[in-house]
């Protein structure tokens, strides 16, 4: 029986998006790609509303001009004063902690295998709450 996740933390979300991209683009059987499509678009959604949380907190503690329009460093980035960076940071951290609320069923290990995917032990790790042992 195929094991189904149901909860896991935005963290988890992140680590493994870049590495579900980069197998996408590995040639593979059509069985393996599409329970990897199906998975890759529910957490591409999860990843949305997170974004759209992220946003709002530097919305919320970056500094802003006189017409409270957020104030943006050379590079681009929210500016922040030193109050409000630890405000934002102590918030961010437990955005990022919070499970999203999503299911899907885990990958057998052995589909992985035949598809004679090559990653990294690190790009693993990324994946390990996706793939069943």
């Amino acid at each position: 029986m195929v094991q189904k996740i149901k909860k896991i933390t935005f963290q988890d979300l992140l680590n493994a998006k870049e590495v579900f991209f980069k197998i996408t683009n590995t040639p593979m059987p059509f069985k393996i790609s599409y329970r990897l499509k199906k998975i890759i678009e529910k957490v591409i959604r999860e990843l949305r509303c997170f974004e759209d949380a992220r946003v709002e907190l530097v919305k919320k503690y970056c500094e802003k001009d006189d017409k409270g329009e957020p104030v943006t460093k050379e590079n681009g980035g929210a500016s922040f004063t030193s109050e409000n960076i630890a405000r934002f940071n102590m918030e961010y951290s437990e955005l990022i902690k919070t499970e999203a609320d999503i299911e899907f069923s885990k990958i057998p290990l052995e589909i992985l295998e035949s598809a004679d995917i090559k990653i990294s032990a690190g790009e693993l790790i990324a994946l390990e709450k996706f793939i069943d042992e």
